[in-house]
């Protein structure tokens, strides 16, 4: 079993769980641009393989940030070893099964032990691989088994960067436990990272992995089955949190391959959500959010497909609003704040309220060239909607010519407008409000409230009380569209 821990004093770098080798080539450019598997960068000391052991499709041609003109070959090894873990190996003396069905690795080479090719600016080559993962070889993962002690800015807006292009970033806590254990190593203890710890072929936390708030998740990491880099022997054991990095970022890439629309937020989530915990806490420090479950992930991955609400890392499956959520995303109602957040407990603004209620009444009429409003330009995005809304009755601007799209809507006015959709229907003039704020509803929505809590449309925020001035949410308002 191999497990060492390199720092690199001229960058404070930790390369975690480095170990020496050999490699051989990788794939020419013409893969990089034709291959449809979902791509990896693996940020590290390159991949070799001499012994013709893994799929050559599957090694696609990288970088070498240390030379210019050096090729990805692995002077050092543990790239390799991570390599033969996400795509598999087989030779004369067995075969190990790849952790993803078909994802593709892109070796970018920014470290290596060799004396004669350390360079001072580690963290600057590995923030250079990471843009260049995303801009130049559109991987959707970035698997990093290495970390600085220190939170560095530059690395921080790399990893960001990364997130906000729709890249995973994965990378390993570190090896440290056993002398320190609540030192944080980063990327993995940034936000928007993965940050992966290890565990044993029990489940157990392994008795180096560091154990705090950087650990997300955790993966296989003690006594892993690899390629053999030198020697006369085809395949090694090793162990770290590097290597349970490579399980974590084949899952992901899997993922990636079977609904390609996911963004890192949601994959970040299911792994979460999915994972195999041994108590009832919903984290620690040992494992994070738990082991990671592939079965599972794959199968929440799938199922939230058909199901929009699945898909949002801020609707729980067992929030009251969770059915209207999703029928109400499902039928075009209404979308998410982004792909992967709805905020159900954000408030709804005007500008939002002509849109859904467009989208609700099916209507393609035209939009209007012009509107009377001073304080909507014809580059709005709810242009259109607003233009129908306000030709149909629907919505009304305030007595200043002013439609004020970003003012909050309150519950009462939300009725008026589904009111004014319907038709305004007439009033059952013997039916009362019985809550015992009524005599606070304004009485130009009086009528409108009235028809909204008949039809069981909206309720009342408990028993007694219907707070019609109240703003009305993005859940309340999703639940409202799908109901009556």
């Amino acid at each position: 079993m191999k497990r060492a821990l390199h720092i690199i004093s001229l960058a404070a770098i930790m390369i975690i769980c480095l170990t020496s080798a050999l490699f051989a080539n990788a794939a020419d450019t013409e893969e990089n641009e034709t291959s449809g598997r979902v791509k990896i960068a693996l940020i590290d000391t390159g991949v070799s393989d001499s012994r013709g052991m893994m799929d050559a499709d599957r090694l696609l041609s990288g970088y070498n940030y240390l030379f210019s003109d050096g090729d990805t070959e692995d002077r050092e090894g543990h790239g390799t070893y991570i390599a033969g873990i996400i795509i598999g190996a087989s030779g004369g003396g067995g075969s190990i099964p790849a952790a993803s069905e078909s994802a593709a690795l892109v070796p970018l080479v920014y470290y290596t032990d060799d004396p004669g090719m350390v360079t001072g600016a580690m963290v600057t080559l590995m923030c250079r691989a990471i843009y260049d993962a995303v801009d130049t070889y559109g991987c959707r993962v970035i698997n990093i088994s290495a970390g600085i002690s220190q939170d560095d800015r530059s690395l921080q807006a790399a990893v960001e960067y990364a997130d906000k292009k729709g890249a995973v970033v994965v990378s390993a806590v570190g090896n440290a436990n056993e002398k320190a254990p609540n030192l944080l190593y980063y990327p993995a203890a940034y936000e928007s990272v993965i940050g992966v710890g290890a565990v044993d072929k029990d489940g157990r936390a392994a008795s180096f992995s560091q154990r705090n708030e950087s650990v997300m998740i955790a993966a296989p990491g003690v006594d892993i089955i690899t390629v053999a880099v030198g020697g006369g022997s085809e395949f090694m054991r090793v162990s770290g949190t590097s290597y349970s990095t490579a399980y974590v970022s084949a899952l992901a890439a899997d993922m990636f391959e079977k609904n390609p629309d996911l963004t890192p937020a949601q994959v970040r989530f299911i792994l979460q959500k999915t994972a195999k915990r041994t108590d009832s806490a919903v984290r620690d420090n040992e494992t994070g959010y738990g082991v990671i479950d592939r079965a599972a992930a794959m199968e929440y991955c799938l199922a939230m497909m058909k199901n929009a609400a699945m898909g949002f890392v801020d609707v729980e499956s067992g929030a009251w609003y969770y059915s209207a959520v999703d029928r109400a995303v499902s039928l075009g109602y209404m979308n998410g704040i982004r792909a992967d957040a709805f905020e159900p407990d954000s408030c709804l603004t005007r500008a939002m309220t002509v849109t859904v209620l467009k989208r609700q009444a099916e209507t393609s009429a035209a939009a209007q060239r012009t509107l009377a409003f001073k304080d909507v330009p014809y580059s709005a995005w709810y242009w259109d909607a607003l233009s129908w809304a306000n030709d149909a009755g629907v919505i009304k601007g305030y007595t200043d010519g002013s439609f004020r799209p970003d003012e909050n809507v309150t519950r009462e006015d939300f009725c008026v407008m589904l009111y004014r959709l319907s038709g305004s229907p007439a009033a059952d003039k013997n039916a009362k409000l019985s809550f015992s704020d009524a005599s606070e509803i304004s009485g130009y929505a009086y009528d409108a409230v009235k028809w909204a809590v008949g039809r069981g449309i909206i309720n009342g925020m408990d028993a007694r009380h219907f707070r019609p001035k109240s703003h009305i949410t993005r859940a309340q308002a999703a639940a409202m569209l799908t109901r009556g």
